[in-house]
């Protein structure tokens, strides 16, 4: 009986031992098959965001991915994906990318004006004014960064950073020949006069990317022919064979004919002229303001800034302030997490941070503008500005600038055929805005 109870109560015994066993196993399965469900959702509820990025510089580069390492740690079940590209290249990239419907980038870095209303017509872009309307931007962005991101009514975009043209210049090459910051014309001609005398190059440019050549078209169209001609010529509403064409290109030869130019100026880049102003070799340098976070540090005491002079006297004063944004691809996979990041940059805090670091003009009226002496004149300027113009590329449109900016290059190395490239101009801009439905204010309609 004895034998017959102890294999009983072994055999009991191990049944427990068994039923504990695979307790246990279920128990461990189960805790698996939870830990699975748990990686499963916390995968699944991060949500992705592909973001386009331009930067001109390291220093822009670093100061959004600052901004959007914050804006990850605020929202942490968001993960940005930043795609860079070379500057140039991007604006040709970023136009390929959006006109195939490339849904691989949700947002993208872009300029305010007329490529960016161009983007909107061709159904590229995301509208954004119900975000304007319920978070208040028309009451905490400045009226002009607002209509640099509005077509027909419609807001497509967020305004960033903006900032101003005008010369730089070696202070201590004014004062070793007594020079005083030009005011008009005339004093200008006699201050790069007096610059050649001493063997030095008044002006260095590298218009080997253009734009930085239109840059002087810009500035004598708007102190010859005032802010709204300007705009009205860019948009195709005004003739390039006009009178008034000719005028500024009339100044702008008296300058090349002068020797005011470095002479190689079509084989350097805008980061290769620099060379020539921090080392001495030339005294000036018509430039937008993104430049001076890398004027380095043995340079920046001794490079000032003025805006450019007057020409015509009883001329208003008008200023280049090109604007950058941030806008949301028509195509986006990802739109909820894209308005967020939106939201993100719009605040306060984030422009005058992103602003500070890049030596740019926050548009938020609320934002806190650095002490930097450049920030502080150009905000200056601008605020006392008559008006204020986009770029000449972001004023026209992407078919005409592409064509017509080679030109004014062109007619710096061949200064007396101004006839000539008034003929050219004019030919572009018929072929860039022929059949287009112009929207001209004015009583003058361009003839297409």
């Amino acid at each position: 009986m004895t034998t017959d109870f102890n294999a009983h109560d072994l055999m009991a015994k191990h049944k427990l031992q068994t039923q504990k066993h695979l307790g246990l196993y279920a128990l461990k399965i189960l805790f698996y098959l939870v830990s699975l469900f748990c990686i499963y959702s916390e995968a699944s509820a991060v949500e992705k965001l592909n973001v386009a990025l331009n930067p001109v510089d390291g220093v822009q580069r670093t100061a959004v991915y600052k901004q959007i390492q914050k804006f990850e740690q605020a929202n942490p079940q968001i993960k940005v994906s930043i795609r860079v590209t070379e500057h140039e290249t991007y604006k040709t990239a970023i136009e390929n990318i959006l006109s195939s419907k490339d849904d691989k980038i949700d947002m993208f870095f872009w300029f305010g004006g007329s490529k960016l209303r161009s983007f909107a017509d061709n159904g590229w872009l995301r509208p954004v004014s119900e975000m304007w309307r319920n978070q208040n931007w028309n009451g905490t962005f400045s009226a002009a960064s607002r209509l640099s991101v509005t077509r027909n009514g419609e807001q497509y975009g967020l305004p960033l950073y903006y900032y101003q043209w005008g010369i730089y210049y070696r202070k201590s090459i004014f004062k070793k020949l007594g020079i005083e910051i030009p005011q008009n014309w005339q004093e200008l001609l006699v201050a790069g006069q007096a610059i050649k005398k001493a063997n030095v190059i008044p002006f260095t440019l590298g218009s080997k990317n253009d734009w930085p050549a239109a840059a002087w078209f810009d500035y004598l169209n708007l102190r010859i022919n005032g802010l709204e001609f300007h705009q009205e010529l860019l948009s195709g509403c005004q003739s390039f064979s006009g009178q008034r064409v000719t005028a500024v290109l009339a100044h702008w030869k008296k300058l090349i004919k002068q020797g005011f130019f470095i002479e190689n100026h079509n084989e350097l880049n805008w980061k290769d002229a620099l060379a020539y102003l921090y080392q001495g070799h030339a005294a000036m340098m018509l430039m937008g303001n993104f430049f001076t976070a890398n004027i380095p540090s043995s340079r920046k005491y001794d490079i000032g800034f003025f805006p450019f002079p007057k020409i015509a006297e009883d001329m208003d004063s008008f200023e280049d302030a090109p604007i950058d944004v941030l806008a949301i691809s028509a195509f986006a996979r990802n739109k909820r997490p894209a308005m967020k990041l939106m939201q993100f940059l719009a605040q306060a805090t984030a422009q005058s941070e992103l602003a500070a670091e890049l030596s740019m003009i926050p548009p938020r009226i609320d934002a806190t503008l650095s002490n930097d002496k450049y920030i502080q004149a150009g905000n200056a300027l601008l605020t006392n500005a008559s008006g204020l113009a986009q770029f000449y590329d972001r004023a026209t449109s992407p078919e005409f600038s592409s064509a017509s900016m080679p030109l004014f290059i062109k007619f710096m190395n061949s200064p007396d055929g101004i006839e000539e490239i008034q003929e050219e101009l004019t030919r572009a801009q018929d072929g860039a805005y022929r059949g287009q439905d112009l929207f001209c204010p004015n009583k003058f309609q361009h003839p297409y």
